[in-house]
Parts: C-alpha cells; sequence; structure tokens
C-alpha cells in the first residue's frame, strides 16, 4: 500500500511539473510534503480506529497532546519506511494504553524524571538524512526543554490534585513515550554514522 503511495505522490507531482503547475526544482519538495501529509493522515486514522475498537477513543486526544508535541522538537526514532512509522507509532499507541491501566503517581513520577533526563541529555535527536543546523538545534532544544517544564508543572498538579484524573496521566505518559523514543533514535543514529564513517574508510583505503 505504502509503495503504490508513493509512485501516486510522484505521478501527481510529476503532472504538476509537466502543466507547470510546480517547477522542476520543487518537484522533490512537493514529493516529501505530500508523503508527510498522507502518512500522518494514516497514522491518525489508525490510532482513531484502534482507539474506537478499544473503547479508548475519549483518551486519544490526550496521547496526541502529550506526543507529539514531545516528538516534534525532542525528536526520536525514525523508521526506515511508512509502513513500519505506521507499526511503530501503533505500538506506542497500544504502550500508553496499558501504561495508563497500570499507572499511579508513583510510576508517573518516575516516567517524569526519566522524561527530564532525556529531554536535558539527548534532545534533539536528529534524522539520518535530515541534518539540523545549529541555529535549529539550538531551536528545538529550547522548545523540547519548555516542553518538559510545562509537563513537569502538569504532573506536580497531578500529584497534588488530579490523581485520580485519567486524563491527565494519560497526557503524562504519552509525554514520557515520546521522549523515550529518543533512547532508539540515538542509538540508530550512532549505528547509521558509524556504517557510514566505515564505507568512507573503505572507499578511500
Amino acid at each position: 500500500m505504502f509503495i503504490s503511495m508513493r509512485n501516486m505522490i510522484e505521478a501527481y507531482c510529476s503532472y504538476l511539473e509537466r502543466e507547470k503547475i510546480i517547477p522542476t526544482v520543487q518537484v522533490s519538495v512537493c514529493i516529501y510534503g505530500l508523503e508527510l501529509l498522507v502518512s500522518s493522515a494514516i497514522n491518525t486514522g489508525v490510532i482513531m480506529l484502534f482507539s474506537i475498537l478499544l473503547h479508548q477513543w475519549s483518551y486519544v486526544g490526550f496521547f496526541f497532546l502529550g506526543f507529539i508535541p514531545m516528538r516534534l522538537f525532542a525528536g526520536g526514532y525514525h523508521a526506515d519506511n511508512h509502513l513500519n512509522c505506521s507499526m511503530v507509532f501503533l505500538c506506542i499507541y497500544l504502550c500508553s494504553i496499558y501504561l495508563n491501566s497500570i499507572a499511579n503517581s508513583s510510576l508517573i513520577g518516575v516516567m517524569m524524571i526519566t522524561e527530564i533526563l532525556l529531554v536535558y541529555l539527548l534532545s534533539p535527536v536528529e534524522a539520518i538524512n535530515k541534518n539540523l543546523t545549529q541555529r535549529r538545534r539550538k531551536k528545538s532544544r529550547q522548545r523540547s526543554v519548555c516542553i518538559v517544564v510545562l509537563n513537569a508543572a502538569v504532573f506536580i498538579l497531578y500529584f497534588l490534585y488530579w490523581k485520580d484524573n485519567t486524563y491527565i496521566a494519560y497526557y503524562l505518559v504519552s509525554g514520557f513515550l515520546a521522549s523515550f523514543t529518543m533512547i532508539a533514535g540515538k542509538i540508530k543514529l550512532i549505528k547509521n554514522t558509524q556504517k557510514r564513517r566505515e564505507i568512507y574508510y573503505e572507499k578511500n583505503s
């Protein structure tokens, strides 16, 4: 499905190029943007479907609210293709359901401390094929720090006043899971960098 999706997007962008609706230099950008838009829509649809099937639809907004901002600015694991991306995203969502079912204030406190440490030590984790400029890296780190500070403030209120509020717990669990993907993302980035160095040395030895 995802291969045919890419083919359709490429064919559509080629049509736009032939009709001179977009310039040739913008074709790759158009393909990337449409792929991102379509894959995001598919991921959202899959999560919405499973939230209904698992009777978790009332919580799904708090999952997105907790996960997406942190993931957007702190970075994390990037799958090699759209299918794997959807599968990973679904697994994360299912983990959030499980963790929320067993979560208590103590466990969420441990998650919050872990999230703070991960953001401080790793943020932002770059995509393998999308290096950030120094300015963008600094801005992403600042925003991820702001998000984790906000999450910490929400946790304090949760701990003091909202311990029985499962919606707030879901939000905090989702933020933790977003930060946790930075570990996998960092490992993959290190392995890819080492592989590139080995290839470079082989070619130049």
